[in-house]
């Protein structure tokens, strides 16, 4: 018998919430024609006017020329960047941090298999965090 994957979503859906992850990959943050429309792509899906997106840059070590065009990149597109150093934090409430962005950039393909942990670290458990949030987009 195949269920639903709402059925293992332990915190409840309403028809106005919306929680995603966008894969992706060969994402570069240029100012490429292809990277800018991929970037729009993702801010839409956040539905706010001008989304909070926060960057996890971990898997290549925060590179700062990395996080630095991050910052350019969605910068450009009307987007309120920031990004979270996990090795060395600014915020002992790192999921209070996060909860306050409209999305969650992951950066880097070394990160793929510690996406669903993230994931369910948005929406997932009994934290009351995980309901006031409208909106929690992963990419």
């Amino acid at each position: 018998m195949t269920r639903a994957w709402r059925e293992y979503d332990p915190v409840p859906i309403g028809q106005d919430e919306l929680r995603q992850i966008i894969a992706l990959g060969g994402h570069t943050l240029s100012d490429s024609r292809e990277d800018m429309s991929l970037s729009r792509y993702i801010l839409d899906q956040a539905a706010a006017g001008s989304p909070r997106v926060c960057f996890l840059s971990q898997a290549n070590g925060e590179d700062a020329s990395y996080v630095l065009r991050f910052y350019r990149h969605f910068q450009a597109l009307g987007a309120q960047p920031a990004d979270l150093s996990l090795f060395q934090p600014h915020t002992a409430d790192i999921e209070s941090f996060l909860m306050a962005h409209d999305a969650i950039y992951v950066g880097a393909m070394a990160c793929v298999g510690r996406r669903p942990n993230i994931a369910r670290r948005l929406g997932a458990g009994n934290s009351s965090r995980g309901r006031e949030r409208r909106r929690h987009l992963l990419v």
